[in-house]
């Protein structure tokens, strides 16, 4: 339990190893962890019960492929809040799990799933290898903003362009989901 602990307080230790076997510790300077507040721990966002930091989301990562013995070969950032709302921290785990020498994954097997909100173009200026996925919920405008509050200030119409920009930018089709 004290090891965990540690572990913890460290932000997520050894989990964030490198393939080889390396300790996390010799990519502390090279790693992207920079939460606004300046620690590693979750913290509360509005609309979301919690937020967790980068470096949280690669030891998740990293711990699933240690725990299992298996190789992890994609990883969607969904099911979690908004990863949008969470922009930062998500690029930064995206940034961390596609650095070679710590998972190497390859951006076009990450895939972001939004219900689209403004930063949908900052991630396609700033991760445009990434897959895009939005979840629609409904087929207006109006009946989402009820279903999902957050799209409120996001029109379809403003959506639609985005997708489109997306698109045209990064030569990437968005996956369109319905839930």
């Amino acid at each position: 339990q004290q090891q965990q602990q540690q572990q913890r307080r460290r932000g997520a230790g050894d989990a964030a190893d490198d393939p080889d076997g390396n300790s996390g510790d010799d990519h502390d300077n090279d790693r992207h962890d920079h939460d606004h507040d300046g620690d590693d721990h979750d913290h509360e966002d509005a609309g979301s019960v919690a937020s967790l930091s980068a470096s949280a989301r690669g030891a998740q990562r990293g711990g699933v492929a240690r725990e299992q013995h298996v190789r992890v070969t994609n990883v969607v950032f969904m099911g979690m809040g908004e990863p949008l709302n969470n922009y930062d921290n998500v690029l930064c785990a995206i940034r961390t799990m596609t650095e070679q020498r710590l998972f190497g994954l390859a951006e076009s097997r990450v895939t972001v799933s939004t219900v689209g909100v403004p930063k949908v173009l900052q991630l396609t200026r700033d991760a445009p290898n990434v897959n895009l996925a939005v979840s629609l919920h409904a087929p207006t405008h109006e009946l989402r903003a009820r279903i999902v509050p957050a799209t409120r200030g996001f029109s379809l119409d403003s959506l639609m362009d985005a997708m489109r920009t997306h698109t045209e930018v990064t030569g990437r089709s968005v996956l369109i989901e319905y839930i």
